[in-house]
């Protein structure tokens, strides 16, 4: 929308702070475990790598917490 001094100026973009997502890992499965995947991580609204990470986590976090023994 143009002004009465002439068009209107852009705010500058703002530089991200957040880490970029570039690590990949590949999982081997079948086609029903990624479907059991897909459905667990659509019933959180979520894409299904958002929901793995935050699952896979949790667990990471919980490791240790809960008293287990490793043998």
């Amino acid at each position: 929308m143009a002004t009465k001094n002439g068009p209107k100026k852009r705010s500058q973009r703002k530089t991200s702070t957040t880490q970029l997502k570039d690590e990949q890992v590949r999982v081997r499965l079948t086609v029903e475990q990624k479907d059991k995947l897909v459905a667990a991580a659509r019933r959180r609204a979520l894409p299904l790598s958002n929901w793995l990470v935050s699952l896979g986590l949790r667990e990471a976090e919980n490791d240790g917490r809960e008293g287990r023994v490793e043998a």
